[in-house]
């Protein structure tokens, strides 16, 4: 019985901890949505656009590197909506990561770099925290509606 009232803070100074502690992963998948889209001017080009929504839940650093979908490395861009350009992203900060695949161009000359690591899903991220490797799995993609040109 005297035990009670000790166990009862140390479980409150691990409840304490544990919520300021950020998430090992350092960021948080918000979205990952596809859409196909079409222009609507003779000879037309179509494609499909990829893009994640990613919340930054770190106050260290985070470089996103590489994006694997369906086993192959694609390039993307990082999108940010700041007033500021030099600014970067941080803590709380969202960013969009965007790969725009147009039909009928000659896929550009890449690397074929392996992926790190076996995964189940649609998609695998590799990004930095303070300059180590994370991974984040991206299951799968939300289908939009598609865009068609007029």
């Amino acid at each position: 019985m005297k035990n009670i009232p000790v166990i009862v803070l140390l479980l409150l100074c691990q409840f304490v901890l544990a919520q300021r502690q950020p998430s090992p992963s350092g960021v948080k998948l918000i979205s990952a949505t596809t859409q196909e889209w079409m222009t609507g001017a003779a000879p037309g080009k179509s494609g499909i656009t990829y893009t994640l929504k990613i919340k930054i839940l770190v106050a260290k650093r985070v470089d996103f590197k590489n994006l694997w979908i369906s086993q192959e490395l694609e390039d993307f861009d990082v999108q940010t909506f700041f007033l500021d350009p030099n600014k970067k992203p941080a803590q709380g900060d969202s960013v969009l990561l965007v790969y725009t695949r147009i039909d009928k161009t000659p896929p550009p000359v890449k690397i074929n770099l392996p992926v790190p690591i076996a995964y189940k899903g649609a998609a695998l991220l590799e990004y930095y925290v303070a300059g180590r490797p994370r991974y984040l799995v991206i299951k799968k993609f939300e289908k939009l509606k598609v865009i068609k040109g007029q």
